[in-house]
């Protein structure tokens, strides 16, 4: 990677958290912000303004869903977003997507998510 890349990270699983920050640290300079809850990603992303949001679309409190609604709001600040599913709904799926969000189902693998910051 060509810079430093401001990363979001968003998911109830502190496992998968961590590995996924892990991976990404470990392959590029980047500065990744963890996240539990939907509320809390939509703090760091106001506050650290990321290249990229990966979220799982079950979060506890606000889901991913009510986030990108809240993004969506303002078009022109809204960073790129991964959403990560772990069963096939085709309701959200087309939801993400008519909010501007890319959906990917679970198991991700780190060489697809290096492939999403370029």
């Amino acid at each position: 990677m060509e810079r430093n890349r401001r990363i979001v990270l968003a998911d109830a699983s502190w496992e998968c958290l961590t590995l996924l920050k892990t991976a990404l640290t470990a392959t590029g300079d980047h500065t990744v912000h963890l996240s539990r809850s939907g509320e809390e990603a939509l703090r760091q992303i106001w506050r650290f303004d990321p290249d990229l949001v990966v979220m799982d679309t079950l979060l506890p409190g606000m889901s991913a869903l009510e986030v990108l609604r809240h993004l969506h709001r303002s078009p022109e600040t809204m960073p790129r977003v991964l959403c990560l599913a772990s069963t096939t709904c085709l309701t959200v799926h087309e939801q993400v997507l008519e909010l501007g969000a890319r959906l990917l189902y679970k198991p991700i693998t780190v060489p697809l998510l290096l492939q999403e910051l370029q």
